[in-house]
């Protein structure tokens, strides 16, 4: 399962028109992919096309009809000159009716080494991956922001990033936190040393844009979805890593999130007209999921380290899953949006006291 998630990551990194054409996607590196694969992605997805086609038959006419596309960006992709992006690649295995994993299942032994190489050292590049954390997703919100009908649905452990994203201090500490993970830093990497490149400011700029303006959007949070976020802020503040000044601004912006989080449940929308329902569970949240439906498409996430996707799956039976569990969850949740206005309230209070008690 670890596998095939790092594969399906791999997939959406890869063909995102806007961004991967100067960034290596996530997972692997640009010697693997000149050395260790025989063919490209994109050289499989074609021949694969080619596979559920007569021979006498060009694809051309084909996929120009079916993506909407012109010619010339037609033959461009077939040459290889840009990839696929990834609903291209949902409509093409919906149309000739082969599956991502048929794809990928081509190249597996190829993959495996690959990954085996590429988990020690990918990594490694912590501004490569900060980077990948907004552009794998700005494509994705772009589409949602296209279709005629779409809805999002969020399961999550802490605060939300539809939330934080437009705070700054706190979305860097996320990005340090990650650092300190997934990178072989120092035991005395300072947050105060902790810089954000210009190109990860540019796509976070970008990734807020369009996360903003998605058109509707559902969010179950965890009731110390607060509390889990001050947990990890006070270890790095006793590693002696976060002064005692960066932990007082962090602690004043989560105030300032918990006033936007309030805004929202009693407008219902946010300052840019999405629609959104929140719940907070009565349980524990386990796992950070996320279910998005628009047009006849359906997507699947797992993540973690906040917001980098761990798990991305096209795949029916899977996302039906995952809406049939989010809607469970809800069965244990009450809705503050908009009405049961004690209990909202309540909630609030709660994380204010939560975020007070932060010495």
């Amino acid at each position: 399962m670890v596998f095939l998630s790092q594969i399906e990551t791999f997939i959406f990194n890869f063909v995102s028109d806007d961004i991967n054409q100067t960034n290596p996607p996530c997972f692997v590196s640009e010697d693997f992919n000149h050395n260790t694969m025989e063919k490209t992605l994109n050289d499989i997805i074609v021949s694969t096309i080619h596979s559920h086609i007569p021979e006498n038959v060009s694809p051309v006419h084909i996929l120009t009809e079916l993506l909407n596309l012109s010619k010339e960006s037609v033959y461009r992709r077939l040459r290889g000159q840009i990839p696929f992006t990834f609903i291209e690649i949902i409509e093409i295995s919906r149309h000739f009716g082969f599956s991502v994993e048929e794809i990928i299942n081509q190249k597996y032994c190829n993959l495996e080494k690959g990954f085996e190489k590429d988990n020690q050292s990918e990594w490694q590049d912590s501004d490569i991956t900060n980077c990948q954390l907004f552009s794998g997703n700005i494509e994705l919100y772009k589409n949602l922001q296209k279709a005629q009908k779409s809805n999002s649905f969020i399961v999550s452990t802490r605060i939300p990033v539809f939330f934080t994203m437009s705070f700054n201090r706190i979305t860097t500490f996320y990005l340090y936190k990650m650092t300190h993970q997934l990178k072989d830093v120092p035991f005395d990497f300072y947050f105060s040393d902790f810089e954000v490149i210009e190109e990860t400011a540019s796509l976070r700029q970008q990734f807020i844009y369009h996360y903003n303006r998605i058109k509707n959007l559902t969010i179950l949070i965890d009731k110390n979805c607060f509390q889990n976020v001050i947990n990890e802020i006070n270890y790095f503040y006793e590693r002696n890593l976060l002064s005692a000044e960066d932990r007082a601004l962090l602690k004043e912006e989560l105030f300032l999130v918990l006033d936007l989080v309030e805004q929202v449940a009693r407008k219902g929308y946010n300052d840019y007209n999405t629609k959104v329902d929140l719940f907070v569970s009565s349980l524990g949240v386990e796992a950070n999921y996320a279910y998005y439906q628009f047009d006849n498409n359906t997507l699947s996430y797992c993540w973690t380290y906040g917001f980098n996707n761990l798990t991305v799956n096209n795949d029916g039976n899977t996302t039906r899953i995952y809406r049939k569990w989010f809607d469970s969850l809800k069965k244990y949740s009450t809705y503050i949006t908009r009405c049961n206005h004690k209990q909202s309230s309540e909630f609030v209070k709660f994380q204010r006291d939560t975020i007070e008690s932060m010495s």
